[in-house]
């Protein structure tokens, strides 16, 4: 439920104007968990990315 949909709403709020928004909100927006774990995978990448660069300097040199 969206509790604060709910309290915008108030008296007009209905479940189905609740089901309809979260089914809109769900094709528009990823959930916390999956953009907390993209972003930790796009963390370690860079990380892994830089260590290489690093690797290859050494290398040239």
């Amino acid at each position: 439920m969206l509790d604060w949909l709910k309290n915008i709403m108030e008296d007009a709020y209905t479940r189905e104007i609740d089901k309809a928004v979260s089914e809109e909100i769900g094709k528009a927006f990823v959930s916390k968990a999956d953009f907390n774990t993209a972003n930790t995978e796009r963390k370690q990448l860079a990380e892994a990315i830089n260590e290489r660069d690093k690797q290859l300097a050494v290398a040239r040199s």
